[in-house]
């Protein structure tokens, strides 16, 4: 092998265009930063050693300062990516933290089940009986429709979902796990789905989930999330400005402020 093509110039060995000043702020843009550039590193430090091997020829001083550079950027890329994901992490808790102090909507939760094979099949039951022309409705529509019909029937609707999840192959059931244990939803602990082996289980997983945490009350649910974590207790006080003027205490309150009267004010 001809020596200049077993010791390239430097600046061919590095891949990643120069950093811009303002380096990016997603978790994924600079994760993407980071591995191109830890690619560059190694390739130009395995150049940069072998032409140390052979010394005589002076090949290698050329690798130092694009190595020297590279490794700067790397470095600066990595500490950004670590208060990238500090951040996402801090939001990610808080917006937890916020779901668990205040109890979402049934139609929040069922939003969590997949659409095309549980929502759909319970919508197109509800609109065959009901005589509804099925198109143009969105999964969020399909849902406040399923709500209204099983208003005050928790149980035919547990039983439905039952029904629905029983008839669920592998691939659906792996789906709806995967939903219900995303970052987004978290109504599941994502370690627990390792342990779920077969289907019956997995079944049983999915149905103690919608019992749990869709279906139940939110004035009934235990102490901790379904990820393990203490629930978030709010003074009464609180609850009680929630369900006046959010009106998330529990599904179906609509919002309402009082008029700030004279009397009021003193």
């Amino acid at each position: 092998m001809a020596y200049r093509d077993r010791f390239p110039p430097a600046e061919t060995l590095r891949t990643t265009s120069a950093l811009p000043e303002d380096l990016p702020t997603t978790v994924n843009e600079l994760n993407v930063l980071k591995n191109s550039l830890a690619r560059d590193v190694q390739n130009i430090r395995e150049h940069h050693n072998e032409a140390r091997r052979y010394y005589w020829l002076g090949r290698y001083e050329q690798y130092e300062p694009v190595l020297r550079a590279t490794s700067i950027d790397l470095q600066r890329v990595s500490s950004a990516l670590s208060v990238a994901k500090k951040i996402a992490s801090t939001a990610k808790s808080e917006s937890l933290a916020v779901r668990d102090a205040i109890p979402p909507s049934l139609e929040t939760l069922l939003s969590a089940l997949n659409g095309t094979i549980v929502i759909n099949p319970l919508f197109n039951d509800i609109a065959s009986e009901q005589g509804i022309d099925k198109s143009g409705y969105l999964k969020d529509d399909k849902i406040k429709i399923i709500v209204k019909f099983y208003h005050k029937k928790t149980d035919l609707l547990k039983d439905a979902l039952t029904l629905r999840i029983n008839t669920l192959e592998k691939k659906e059931l792996n789906s709806t796990l995967k939903m219900l244990a995303s970052d987004k939803i978290r109504l599941l602990p994502p370690n627990e789905l390792k342990s779920l082996k077969t289907n019956d289980s997995k079944k049983e997983k999915i149905l103690a989930v919608i019992d749990k945490e869709i279906l139940l009350d939110a004035a009934k649910r235990g102490s901790k999330t379904a990820d393990g974590s203490k629930r978030i207790k709010l003074p009464p006080r609180a609850t009680d400005l929630i369900e006046q003027y959010v009106g998330t205490k529990k599904a179906g309150i609509k919002k309402q402020r009082k008029k700030l009267t004279y009397k009021n004010k003193k």
